[in-house]
């Protein structure tokens, strides 16, 4: 295992958010210390926007990957998609026993562990 260069802020935590129109990054080190970047968001190919976004981070603040511990994902893509009506079709299958999904994924039922 390689030595950290950031020998009192490492390890490194990066969490991304992929947006419709921006990819936002965060980056912490272990005293809590935040720095954040944005850049545009690829659609055809989100991960690209990932990966640059990334690099820029760590060039930023003097940061190699290697003191990196974690990497955390998330997206509004999929949320985005739904909303603005975009894709293809789909169909939801379900066995028996699972007819409240839709009503769960819609969070229409009141109690929606039960």
């Amino acid at each position: 295992m390689s030595q950290s260069l950031n020998p009192l802020r490492a390890p490194f935590r990066i969490g991304v958010d992929i947006g419709g129109t921006f990819t936002d990054l965060v980056m912490v080190d272990a005293q809590g210390q935040l720095r954040n970047e944005k850049v545009l968001t690829t659609p055809l190919d989100p991960s690209i926007g990932v990966l640059t976004g990334i690099q820029l981070i760590l060039d930023n603040n003097g940061v190699q990957a290697n003191d990196v511990e974690n990497v955390i994902h998330g997206t509004t893509l999929v949320a985005n998609a739904l909303i603005e009506r975009k894709g293809v079709r789909t169909a939801l299958i379900t066995t028996e026993g699972f007819r409240d999904v839709l009503q769960i994924g819609r969070e229409w039922r009141y109690d929606i562990y039960d």
